[in-house]
């Protein structure tokens, strides 16, 4: 095996994300850094040092897994958890909320400061953002982010409400912080040690994996969720795999219920 092609097949096995060939380029380029860190010439000994170093396949992990993420992203989100989600929700005593693949952190916070917005008191909830990079999780957990980030997708009226600005970057504030507690965890494994949630958002993730690994994510995530809990995946991620319990919830794409009767949903909203 190659050693582009040794790094792709430590990247599959380890995290289900495809590198396509098209992308084989970038990986030498990308994994420099890393060649410098451990003093290796070529990536041919990066990778014979990959089986005896679980350090240095965390940091190839790291440094390839695509982290793309922004504050609210997809507006329409939102407004679907408005009509359609949480007025099921609302008489709760307590909302368990996942968010996989959890990135640096905005898409939780983002959920965070909606529902301090529009649901102050209403209900209480508990945020558990997974990743499996643990640089990413460090950020996240920081809750610290510079002009260019905070400025995709923040509206600047909570901006200056939930943000302290330091310098040229901005922390997140306590009282936002304080929902969400960010933990190590791949999605491609059983996550029955976190135990049930009420929504699980999994968004933008699935269009890295094959359809082999796709399912498997979805009947891990189906595994972790309550009876009646939202699946919330991206705009364009579907539900691929036959699964009787997941159906279509909402006019928005990539929102899934799950339910005991499928039935009355399918006829719902076809």
């Amino acid at each position: 095996m190659g050693d582009i092609a040794f790094i792709v097949d430590l990247m599959k096995k380890e995290t289900g994300m495809v590198i396509s060939e098209d992308k084989h380029y970038i990986i030498a380029t990308k994994l420099y850094p890393i060649l410098v860190k451990y003093h290796h010439k070529d990536l041919k000994s990066l990778a014979d040092e990959t089986r005896n170093n679980r350090e240095l396949i965390q940091d190839i992990i790291d440094t390839l897994l695509v982290n793309e993420t922004f504050f609210y992203r997809d507006k329409y989100l939102f407004s679907a958890l408005d009509k359609y989600i949480l007025p099921e929700k609302i008489n709760s005593q307590k909302l368990n909320i996942l968010c996989a693949a959890c990135s640096s952190g905005q898409e939780p916070y983002s959920i965070v400061m909606h529902f301090l917005e529009h649901y102050n008191n209403m209900f209480e909830f508990n945020i558990l953002g997974i990743d499996v990079s643990y640089s990413i999780l460090d950020k996240a957990r920081q809750g610290t982010y510079n002009n260019f980030e905070v400025q995709r997708g923040l509206p600047k009226e909570l901006l200056d409400k939930y943000f302290i600005q330091n310098g040229d970057e901005w922390v997140i504030k306590d009282l936002v912080k304080k929902n969400v507690t960010f933990l190590h965890a791949n999605i491609g494994e059983n996550l029955s040690r976190l135990g049930k949630f009420d929504i699980v958002f999994c968004r933008n993730v699935l269009i890295y994996f094959n359809q082999d690994f796709r399912e498997k994510v979805i009947n891990n995530l189906t595994n972790a969720m309550n009876p009646d809990a939202v699946l919330i995946l991206g705009s364009a991620e579907s539900v691929l795999s036959k699964n009787d319990n997941l159906c279509k919830f909402t006019p928005y794409p990539g929102i899934y219920k799950y339910v005991t009767n499928p039935d009355y949903l399918i006829q719902k909203y076809p």
